[in-house]
């Protein structure tokens, strides 16, 4: 009997995707990662939840539909979001943008968001809006638990969601509605309930130092390949603020 090679490599993508997504998040945590801090607010403990709830929803979606080809291109994506967010938090946290607006570090970028919505890209590019915009509203939602928190800059929520939607484009064929409409009004929305918030730590404003920290990152960013649709220019555009 002749054996499938798309087991296989489903298995290896979810190999590699929990190898980018769970041993980083063990590294990086204060303590056990999956056990709510003592009086954290519903709507935090909400964001702590859909960030494992969202990509593994659309990873079961897939086995539902028995779309392996969908399976591996959900691990893929979010395996190569995650890699390169935590990748982005190691190598900003010595600078202004690793602060995070409550003190902690590893702020840059949001890996609550990116977690999140490379489960929503991954649901778009593969499905369509009819899935894919119900999961990047809830997507969406996460990024703002993790500014109302306090937890993250709103540049932080914008670059994770800029590294999903440029990742679901690079693995596999992405769905035509898979535009960049989604992610900006995903930003713009937790951009627009940050500004409510009436402490501004986490707005878009930089001190000269900050400024100075943060100034080799479009220098660096020039060097990358240009991905999808002009995912470096999307981020130069958020390293401008």
């Amino acid at each position: 009997m002749r054996r499938s090679k798309g087991r296989p490599r489903a298995v290896a993508s979810l190999g590699l995707l929990l190898s980018t997504w769970l041993l980083p998040s063990l590294a990086l945590a204060d303590g056990n990662p999956f056990k709510p801090d003592p009086g954290e607010s519903a709507f935090a403990i909400y964001g702590d939840a859909m960030q494992y709830l969202l990509p593994l929803s659309a990873a079961g979606i897939s086995l539902a539909r028995h779309d392996s080809e969908g399976f591996r291109q959900v691990a893929a994506g979010c395996a190569l979001t995650l890699a390169s967010s935590h990748l982005l938090k190691w190598a900003f946290n010595g600078t202004a943008w690793g602060r995070r607006p409550d003190g902690g570090t590893h702020s840059f970028p949001s890996g609550h968001t990116a977690a999140a919505q490379c489960g929503a890209m991954a649901l778009q590019s593969r499905y369509g809006d009819s899935y894919g915009l119900p999961a990047l509203a809830l997507a969406t939602s996460v990024g703002m638990s993790r500014v109302g928190e306090q937890r993250h800059h709103v540049r932080d929520v914008a670059a994770s969601t800029v590294l999903a939607w440029a990742s679901a484009g690079q693995v596999g064929h992405a769905n035509p509605s898979l535009s960049a409409v989604g992610p900006l009004a995903s930003v713009a929305i937790v951009a627009a309930y940050g500004a409510t918030d009436p402490d501004n730590r986490h707005r878009y404003a930089l001190s000269q130092e900050d400024a100075t920290d943060v100034a080799p990152l479009s220098v660096g960013l020039g060097l990358l390949p240009n991905g999808r649709g002009g995912v470096v220019p999307a981020l130069q555009f958020i390293a401008a603020f």
